[in-house]
């Protein structure tokens, strides 16, 4: 099964953790051919909140997570349909709704499975793909041009990390046949 991890910063670079560590134990029954896709770079004040450590500062945040995990890597921001060509399922790791509603029309015209990872401090919710295209659009705010930290203001929380373990639980899930349902939790 072909896995696009979609965002590398605070929920995407711990869902990869997670996701190696999952796939390590045996937990899911096929092989997982993953690739992490980030167009940005390490910054020194992410590294409190996000999976990355001093030598990765400067680096591209894909690439950084890519080569930890073992994973294949995108460099580039995900903005063309065909991205998506011979991925079974997208995972959104992103901080912003215009990227969401990209990736959400683009997986249901590809009828490709999604699962969107978000958290907002104390704030989680997971969502798989529903059964229409309305239903998962009626999450976001595609007119809404802001992007947004999974951290809550200036205090560093792990609600992302608890948001990317539910992502993976998620997948396996998915992998597993088994249906999710949408999650939204305050820690």
């Amino acid at each position: 099964m072909k896995i696009l991890v979609v965002g590398a910063g605070g929920i995407g670079s711990f869902f990869c953790r997670e996701l190696k560590e999952c796939i390590d134990q045996g937990y899911f029954l096929k092989p997982l051919d993953v690739t992490i896709a980030d167009d940005d770079m390490v910054e020194v004040e992410q590294i409190m909140y996000q999976n990355f450590e001093m030598k990765d500062v400067g680096l591209n945040k894909a690439l950084a997570i890519g080569y930890k995990y073992g994973f294949k890597v995108v460099k580039e921001r995900i903005s063309e349909t065909n991205t998506f060509g011979g991925f079974d399922v997208v995972i959104l790791c992103v901080d912003n709704d215009k990227t969401r509603k990209f990736v959400y029309e683009s997986c249901f015209k590809q009828k490709k499975e999604f699962i969107d990872i978000r958290c907002s401090g104390r704030k989680v919710f997971v969502m798989p793909k529903a059964m229409t295209l309305n239903n998962n659009l009626k999450y976001i705010d595609a007119d809404d041009e802001n992007n947004y930290s999974c951290q809550e203001g200036t205090s560093h929380q792990i609600g992302n990390r608890i948001a990317s373990e539910i992502g993976v639980q998620f997948l396996i899930n998915l992998v597993r046949g088994h249906n999710n349902r949408i999650i939204n939790i305050m820690v």
